[in-house]
């Protein structure tokens, strides 16, 4: 690939979002369901965060061990 090439060359498209509302159960749906590593949050059409699939298995141990 050329260095020079634009990021619309390798960039994804048709991104899956999640709004400030959702639930951390979509969240493990859409990382069970997708080959994917980060899921960006909107609120309003802006984005206003990121969730990586790492830190979410961190939350995830915690709330299965009782820790917040």
């Amino acid at each position: 690939m050329n260095q020079l090439s634009p990021v619309s060359t390798i960039m994804t498209k048709n991104v899956i979002t999640l709004s400030t509302n959702d639930t951390l159960l979509n969240i493990k749906h859409i990382f069970d369901a997708n080959r994917i590593h980060h899921i960006p949050i909107v609120n309003e059409g802006h984005l206003v965060g990121m969730v990586s699939k790492s830190d979410f298995e961190k939350v995830c141990v915690g709330i299965t061990h009782g820790k917040d």
